[in-house]
């Protein structure tokens, strides 16, 4: 009987080795920890920020044929049913003057239903000055489809700068409305490795383009404090983390 006791106590010990495993199995993914509140869909995962009402992170592979839309743009918006202390709701943004800016674009994902509505839970979605949503965040956003189809792969990972708060909005919930955004890029494959960040204060930048707010990934791991793309091999990590690479992303 203590032998059966002992083998189910190391069968029980080998899955949760393996669930936990499982969190670093996606290049894309900044490093999770155990206390994040990480949510996991068939096209994305983020950690949701219940002190905030947003995602930490929200992080994708967006392919050359992903880019093809498929299906109608959605604009039905839905609580996520992954995350377990509930997300915000669509009418905490009613009447706030603030756009429902997604972290992962909708047009990213429209190239299934499936993929059309998770973008659209409530957890992708931030609070986001018009201009900025509406201009240089969206241009940034085309850019990476249009490196996606140059390079047939990109990783993308994107998320608001939670230390620093400009306001909150909210009519069921407290929304915080971050003072800037960020997105991190790697293209990974056999012939090329790149990679670099971008933090665009969440405001209309007028006579600005996203060029002027490249950093290296060494940089945004500083302002956030999580460690980007960790599966990488820690010698070609260290190198294209710590440099922006002008010519392959096209930065003039």
């Amino acid at each position: 009987m203590r032998l059966i006791k002992v083998v189910g106590i190391a069968i029980i010990m080998m899955l949760l080795s393996s669930c936990l495993s499982l969190k670093q199995k996606r290049y894309e993914w900044p490093e999770v920890h155990r206390k994040d509140n990480l949510v996991v869909h068939k096209y994305y995962a983020l950690t949701y920020n219940e002190d905030h009402e947003i995602a930490n992170w929200a992080a994708y592979s967006l392919t050359k044929k992903e880019t093809h839309p498929i299906v109608d743009r959605s604009y039905y918006y839905a609580t996520d049913p992954g995350v377990e202390t509930q997300t915000a709701t669509k009418n905490d943004y009613n009447g706030s003057g603030y756009d429902r800016g997604h972290l992962i674009p909708a047009r990213d994902m429209a190239f299934n239903q499936t993929a059309q509505d998770e973008v659209n839970y409530m957890s992708n979605i931030t609070p986001q000055n018009r201009g900025f949503n509406r201009g240089i965040w969206r241009t940034l956003e085309a850019r990476v489809r249009k490196w996606s189809v140059q390079y047939d792969s990109v990783m993308v990972v994107t998320g608001p700068l939670t230390d620093s708060i400009i306001d909150t909005i909210g009519k069921e919930n407290t929304v915080s409305v971050p003072a800037a955004f960020y997105k991190t890029l790697l293209v990974r494959n056999d012939t090329l490795n790149s990679a670099v960040a971008f933090v665009i204060p969440n405001e209309k930048a007028s006579g600005k383009s996203h060029l002027d707010f490249a950093i290296t990934v060494d940089s945004l791991e500083t302002l956030t404090g999580y460690d980007f793309f960790p599966l990488l091999p820690r010698k070609l990590e260290n190198n294209i983390e710590s440099k922006i690479d002008t010519a392959f992303w096209d930065l003039y």
